[in-house]
């Protein structure tokens, strides 16, 4: 395709190609050359002038943009840079389907995989790695009663969109981070976004005091953040037995009961924020028939159930469920009921293989949700590639699209616990059901230390879905299956 925009550009000298002096001196990105006065002046086909943004819409301006594998192939001046307002036009040899690989400060690198120009935007997550945006205060309207061997709490988080829920980060529910108190003269570490207010139990002979009000939590942006906090209870005796008889936290699931809790818009515009939180403006009443999945007797499904907001989704019941079982389960009045269904195997909970398989859909009374398999782990050819074994989709649904991520992973030794932080390097998104992933060859790209992790998704809809090609496109899916492998 000829454009005759770019012509004119290059015969008045408006193109500004950065040539290196020296032959050794790595290329630059070249800038598009063009501000709003000149596309006033020169028509710019639609397909042709594109666009990179943050989640939030925000256009991302000086961002790197690769078409295709390398420098100058698969046709030169494919290295380019956005301009103010994250803009950049296609080049001229852009004709076929190509890799688009966009960088920009404060997010992870992305390639977008069978590109051809559309008009298209680009669409960037933010490294939250490099910031961190504390909210803390206590949750206010618990109605407390002593010794009635029931534990009252609060745990507060942020309200999710369905690629929250399909991203399978149990840290999005339960912070990794932790506070220390004392009960019955022992330390306990405590999610530092579960809110404890003070309350007395007995067990066995020895009077327990629990008190730990203030709740914090972690945003990696600022702005206007909905937090939604989750009011329950569990039963102390019960609990404190199951976890001296050595049971994981996985399976004490049912013990606890969601009551209700509030959603709330918080300003998050400093590095630290105190707001208390209401955890009684929501009571959770309404029941629900659901049937859990057929799955082996090494699998482990949990169920959980969902309130929808604004495009929003929070919790208002988890279960940890068995094969075929039909249960009730708590949802919010007035909004439209959704069940999560995840499955995993068993002796990989505590594995770090993270093999796991989802759906999310409306819930349909006395019918199961239907899994993807359990996909295999992927297989690591180096750093900058990998193998996707694939599975075979169940009758109704239809593949839809592959994602993939490179990340480093930081573990540390915290008592008896291995904490671990994630931090993505690189993404993939690509439609449809990939066999394999090879990145582009990056300029200056340094391979990364320690301990690297690639983790593929395959993804799928029930029927013929549009899936948006971006951070976002897991809010068009029904269905997905994870797996991951470091190395």
């Amino acid at each position: 395709m000829k454009r005759i925009h770019l012509l004119l550009m290059l015969c008045a000298g408006l193109s500004i190609t950065a040539c290196s002096k020296d032959k050794n001196e790595p290329k630059k990105a070249r800038e598009s050359g063009y501000g709003i006065s000149l596309l006033n002046e020169v028509l710019v086909p639609q397909e042709a002038l594109l666009k990179v943004t943050s989640v939030d819409g925000t256009p991302l301006s000086n961002a790197q943009v690769l078409i295709g594998e390398r420098i100058d192939q698969p046709f030169p001046e494919n290295f380019l840079a956005t301009d103010g307002s994250g803009q950049f036009i296609a080049p001229e040899g852009w004709e076929t389907a190509q890799m688009v690989t966009v960088a920009a400060p404060g997010h992870i690198r992305a390639t977008f995989m069978g590109q051809i120009p559309e008009g298209q935007t680009f669409v960037l997550n933010p490294d939250v790695s490099l910031a961190s945006y504390e909210l803390k205060g206590k949750g206010n309207g618990f109605q407390i009663k002593d010794r009635d061997n029931l534990i009252d709490f609060a745990v507060m988080m942020p309200a999710l969109m369905r690629n929250d829920l399909f991203a399978f980060n149990i840290n999005a529910f339960i912070s990794p981070q932790t506070d220390k108190i004392e009960a019955a003269g022992q330390e306990l570490q405590v999610p530092s976004n579960v809110s404890l207010p003070r309350q007395s139990e007995r067990y066995l002979i020895v009077n327990v005091t629990l008190d730990k009000p203030q709740y914090r939590m972690f945003f990696g942006t600022p702005g206007n953040k909905w937090v939604y906090t989750a009011r329950g209870q569990f039963p102390f005796k019960d609990v404190v037995k199951e976890l001296r008889n050595n049971k994981e936290f996985f399976e004490l699931i049912n013990y606890f009961k969601i009551q209700g809790g509030s959603l709330k818009q918080v300003a998050v515009n400093n590095s630290s924020v105190i707001q208390d939180l209401p955890v009684n403006e929501l009571v959770f009443n309404q029941t629900q028939t659901v049937r859990a999945p057929a799955f082996a007797s090494d699998d482990f499904v949990i169920t959980a159930a969902a309130a929808e907001f604004q495009g929003m989704y929070f919790p208002t019941d988890v279960k940890n469920v068995a094969s075929g079982q039909t249960l009730n389960m708590t949802f919010a009045a007035g909004s439209d009921p959704y069940v999560l269904t995840v499955l995993s195997k068993r002796n990989e909970l505590n594995s770090g293989n993270g093999r796991l398989t989802a759906a999310f859909q409306k819930n349909s009374k006395g019918t199961a949700a239907t899994l993807l398999p359990l996909m295999s782990k992927p297989t690591v050819k180096a750093e900058d590639s990998i193998a996707i074994i694939p599975v075979a989709a169940p009758k109704g649904l239809q593949a839809a699209a592959t994602y993939a991520a490179l990340s480093q992973v930081e573990k540390k030794q915290q008592g008896q616990v291995v904490t671990e932080t994630v931090q993505k390097k690189w993404e993939v998104y690509s439609l449809g059901w990939q066999q394999q992933i090879q990145l582009p060859e990056w300029p200056l790209e340094k391979p990364l230390v320690g301990i690297k992790r690639w983790e593929s998704s395959l993804m799928a809809t029930e029927g013929q879905i549009s899936v948006e090609l971006s951070p976002r496109m897991l809010n068009n899916v029904s269905h997905a299956t994870r797996a991951q492998t470091d190395f």
